[in-house]
């Protein structure tokens, strides 16, 4: 199950967990973003366990949006330890997430 990520609880489920956290900077008005919702949900039914797979509506958490940079949706960060890894702006084929997640685990 993909994990909603706020502005509230960012800080708790990304910056400080132990796991490799995969974040969706997503938007309601973006088709690329519901292409991308697909995706995650399938990323998150593999990797769940292994890593926090999240999605953050940047209309409602502008706060953490702008700290990323966020500059077009859909953006996908991959943080661990506090840090990004690696930052994907574009629709990506699954295949493709799930080689980014295995090289940051």
């Amino acid at each position: 199950m993909v994990r909603e990520v706020t502005d509230q609880n960012f800080y708790t489920e990304v910056l400080i967990s132990d796991k490799l956290s995969v974040v969706h900077f997503s938007a309601l008005w973006s088709g690329a973003s519901r292409e991308v919702n697909e995706v995650m949900e399938t990323l998150a039914n593999s990797y769940g366990q292994q890593a926090n797979i999240g999605k953050l509506d940047v209309d409602v958490s502008p706060d953490v949006t702008a700290m990323c940079r966020i500059a077009s949706v859909p953006t996908i960060l991959f943080i661990k330890d506090g840090k990004v890894l690696e930052r994907v702006t574009s629709v990506v084929p699954l295949d493709q997430l799930e080689d980014k997640v295995k090289v940051h685990l």
